[in-house]
Formats: C-alpha cells, structure tokens, sequence
C-alpha cells in the first residue's frame, strides 16, 4: 500500500489498498491506522474533502472497524514559526520509517 503525504493539520498521509478494501491513515502523532471494509468509492472522497480530518470524524471513525498499525515517527511538523504546514516530507515514509529505524539500532 503506497501511502500519500495530505494536506492536514491532524493526518500525515493516507494509503488505500483496493483489492483488502484497507484505508491507512499516519496521524500527525505518527500513530498508524488500517480501517478494513472502506470502499474505493469512500477512500476517494475522503481524499477530495477540503479537510480531511472533518471527514474522516464524520464518515470514516464511526463507520469502519480499524487495527492499529505499527508506529512511525512523524517527519512534518505542526504550524512552524511563520505559521506554516512545517516542513514537507523528505521521500516517501517507507524512506523515513527506515531511517529511524537504523538510527534506533535495527536493521
């Protein structure tokens, strides 16, 4: 599942895997959900919704079970100085997950 950086002050990025039906949302927190059973037609608008969090609250919590997947440190920051989106994700989480990982000792 290829997950995409989204323009959000709570989510950092957002995969889906058409043929599981599996939505992956990265919190800000870096906390990792997979909701099971959302349908490509769902996944679509919530990546259309001018705030994502608004709908994910309304449309996507409530209605879908979820897991909780593994935890990845966060590489956007909240509002910087200058009252921005902070810094832009350097290469794709997968790039960034496994940096942090062999800068805790793993492979």
């Amino acid at each position: 599942m290829e997950a995409q950086p989204v323009s959000s002050s709570a989510i950092l990025s957002v995969g889906y895997d058409e043929g599981s039906q599996t939505l992956e949302i990265v919190f800000v927190s870096g906390r990792s959900y997979l909701y099971s059973g959302v349908p490509a037609v769902e996944a679509s608008l919530f990546l259309q919704a001018a705030s994502k969090g608004k709908y994910f609250n309304a449309f996507i919590r409530p209605k879908y079970a979820y897991t909780v997947g593994t935890l990845q440190t966060p590489t956007r920051g909240r509002a910087g100085p200058t009252g921005g989106q902070g810094t832009p994700l350097p290469g794709s989480l997968a790039e960034s997950l496994a940096a942090f990982r062999r800068s805790q000792g793993g492979d």
